[in-house]
């Protein structure tokens, strides 16, 4: 449940950003009044319209995956396409709808704020889910199977960072005397693995082994 909100939480900001990046831009190229030759209603019509395919455009990249780095190249270039794809969207439900085009400065100028605004907020959203989905309970109980180097060093990495993926339980097919890895206990050998699954809650299953 708590993912859930989280998730429509990010959606509504992103909307809410992007109409932002757009008056921004809009007051800019037009000073701080209410320009005639680009009427504000007119546009911000245009802006709320093509937000949602926007919107769309940015879930289609898998942006919005709660276990995604968002401070990525790779997710920078996927925010680049989704805004250019927002302009457009822009100028096309302003030109069917009042049968004008409007100045192509303040179109690069709202891509160019949208683009740094909603990377720079998907950053800062990124620690606040990661923050928000490792309080107790974990909303994804995370299983580990098998006690190795890679397994320890992973454990050790999805804690330091916070990771949505949180570590509760190791599940060890051979044994081990030892008690618990970074804070997260050892549950026993296999036939541990069902009642594990079943008491915890568990999301995912990561195999070490």
């Amino acid at each position: 449940m708590r993912h859930r909100v989280l998730l429509i939480l990010w959606l509504v900001t992103d909307l809410l950003g992007f109409l932002k990046s757009y008056m921004l831009a809009y007051f800019i190229k037009v000073g701080w009044i209410f320009s005639t030759d680009l009427p504000l209603k007119q546009f911000l019509i245009a802006v709320m319209i093509a937000a949602v395919p926007w919107l769309l455009a940015l879930a289609t990249t898998r942006t919005f995956s709660l276990t995604r780095s968002q401070g990525t190249v790779r997710n920078l270039i996927y925010i680049i396409y989704a805004c250019v794809m927002g302009a457009a969207f822009v100028t096309l439900a302003h030109y069917f709808l009042f049968g004008t085009l409007f100045s192509r400065l303040l179109l690069i100028e709202a891509a160019a704020i949208s683009m740094v605004a909603t990377f720079i907020w998907h950053i800062i959203f990124e620690w606040i889910l990661r923050i928000s989905l490792n309080k107790n309970p974990a909303s994804f109980p995370t299983l580990i199977v098998g006690l190795t180097r890679e397994s320890r060093a992973l454990i050790k990495t999805l804690k330091e960072k916070k990771s949505p993926l949180c570590p509760v339980g190791i599940i060890v097919p051979e044994g081990t005397s030892e008690k618990e890895i970074e804070g997260v206990p050892m549950l026993g050998k296999l036939p541990k693995l069902e009642e594990a699954l079943q008491k915890m809650g568990i999301t995912h299953v990561i195999q070490a082994s």
